[in-house]
């Protein structure tokens, strides 16, 4: 990641991420008031910093000897889309064999299919909105056939990719709750817990019915995470807030990328809110 002088985290680009670099460059770059830069040659070397800053040495190879920005930016566009029946024909298969399987993580899967979509664009080949949602509907395995079954009914003009990856992202928060909730009965059966903590409290008695004279060894469970009492790890409210956080990035991060590969002459940015809330601690 390189930040830029408005404090924006800019990923560099690579051999594989070219489709969600350029978009995110773009968008950037007008924002600044940069992308006549690009668009209008030639300008002078030094003009070039700002996107040989969002380059990984790995592709500088591509625009050691160009001299402007215009250069630089087909040059490495050459590079990783490559304008041919055999690519565009591998991208498509890509697209329409891919399936998500039982346990896949649905954020990786809908990213990837995103991806697919603005590598399309890019090409001069955008899918329509409406294929879109009819291609991630598809694309879900047997598990997701009563929310598939649920949105026949809506009319074909409000089945938008957003509304639907809406709809998804609800329903694996509702698998990720009844998990849970799984999982703290399995861990605490009902009508045995008071009995049970109960008895780990209380000393042990002599059989003439006083209390042993050693110490009583306290045995209530202890959370690793917060360090509090009368929950384990997997229980822990701070440990589940965090695991909702870093879903809510996750899905944020997706639906940054989303475009549909049409250009405009506004710039729309969408702000989550978080924009003065980076920090490079996983756990702040």
């Amino acid at each position: 990641m390189e930040q830029s002088r408005t404090g924006v985290l800019l990923e560099k680009l690579t051999a594989t991420n070219y489709s969600i670099w350029s978009v995110r460059m773009q968008h950037f770059l007008k924002r600044e008031g940069l992308w006549k830069v690009v668009e209008t040659p030639p300008q002078p070397l030094r003009r070039m910093r700002t996107t040989m800053k969002a380059v990984d040495d790995s592709q500088l190879v591509y625009v050691a000897d160009k001299v402007t920005a215009s250069e630089a930016w087909n040059a490495l566009k050459a590079v990783h889309v490559r304008e041919t029946a055999g690519s565009l024909i591998t991208l498509t298969r890509r697209l329409y064999r891919c399936r998500k399987k039982p346990g896949d993580s649905l954020v990786n899967h809908l990213k990837f299919l995103t991806g697919c979509f603005q590598e399309l664009a890019l090409r001069g080949r955008p899918v329509g909105e409406e294929d879109k949602v009819f291609i991630v509907l598809s694309s879900l395995d047997d598990s997701y056939d009563m929310l598939v079954n649920s949105l026949e009914s809506v009319e074909t003009g409000k089945l938008t990719l957003e509304y639907v990856t809406g709809r998804l992202y609800a329903e694996e928060d509702r698998r990720a709750e009844r998990k849970m909730t799984s999982a703290q009965l399995l861990e605490h059966p009902r009508g045995n817990n008071s009995r049970e903590e109960q008895r780990c409290r209380e000393p042990e008695k002599q059989p003439g019915g006083a209390a042993a004279d050693q110490p009583v060894v306290n045995k209530v469970k202890r959370c690793f995470c917060c360090k509090s009492s009368g929950h384990l790890l997997r229980d822990c409210p701070r440990k589940q807030q965090k695991q909702q956080k870093h879903r809510r990035q996750q899905r944020e991060s997706t639906a940054w990328v989303s475009a549909d590969g049409q250009e405009n002459e506004e710039l729309w940015v969408l702000d989550s809110g978080a924009s003065q809330t980076f920090c490079k601690e996983k756990d702040c």
